[in-house]
């Protein structure tokens, strides 16, 4: 009887590390919600996988669940297409094909708040870096900045993180977008840090610069960052530095 439970134990065991070694998408996050009302869902997806698995998609939405079709626009993002209007909140789920089986490996939640941070990301030219200079207009606290450059090419474009006035905290903006990126605050500030070092006084973690223009953190940088202890650590090194 004792050598039953313990085959049982360790088939269960087996099981939940084959499902999850099997698992080959490393990141994933909504990117931006495209349509609006009573439109067909168009949903953009951040994503960092290894391509080793077939994967499809699902909207789960007033106690249902909806197949979805997908395209990849390129290595690290995915467009989300289904034939239903998007009722908030919802999720969509993520499921690999593990032999005959399809598992569910990533939730994707969607909301009313990060369909608005979602179509408030500012698009500019992707020749603009983090470390480049901007001519901002000086304007109300509730308006976003303008931002002005010559020779910007529209056809090649870049999100910028909205913050709700020109002197928002990183901790404030990093706990905005922390379940978009389905990371931590910790993680999140390490990354918005990562990619506007320019942005920050003598470029110290706890000096962003009032009215400072932020780029997003790309899908690669977010999933090489580490633990949530690992990231806090991290922080705390980086704003203790005089």
């Amino acid at each position: 009887m004792v050598v039953q439970k313990k085959l049982s134990v360790f088939i269960l065991l087996s099981a939940l590390f084959s499902a999850s070694s099997f698992a080959k998408i490393k990141h994933i996050s909504l990117h931006e919600i495209e349509s609006s009302g009573e439109q067909a869902l168009s949903i953009k997806l951040n994503i960092v996988e290894q391509r080793a698995k077939p994967i499809k998609f699902t909207l789960v939405s007033q106690n249902a669940e909806w197949p979805l079709e997908f395209k990849r626009l390129n290595d690290y993002m995915l467009r989300i297409k289904g034939s239903m209007a998007l009722k908030l909140p919802a999720r969509i789920n993520v499921y690999e094909k593990n032999s005959s089986q399809w598992l569910k490996v990533k939730e994707v939640p969607l909301s009313k708040e990060r369909a608005t941070l979602a179509s408030d990301k500012t698009i500019i030219s992707s020749a603009i870096k983090p470390n480049d200079n901007f001519a901002t207009t000086s304007i109300k606290n509730d308006i976003p900045p303008v931002v002005t450059q010559t020779g910007i090419n529209a056809q090649k474009q870049q999100c910028l993180l909205t913050r709700k006035n020109n002197n928002e905290t990183l901790w404030s903006i990093a706990s905005r977008y922390k379940l978009e990126w389905s990371t931590d605050v910790y993680s999140a500030m390490i990354a918005i840090y990562q990619s506007n070092l320019a942005q920050f006084n003598n470029q110290h973690i706890s000096q962003l610069k009032s009215g400072a223009l932020l780029v997003c953190p790309n899908p690669q940088s977010l999933a090489k960052l580490g633990g949530k202890k690992q990231m806090q650590q991290k922080f705390n090194a980086l704003n203790n530095r005089k």
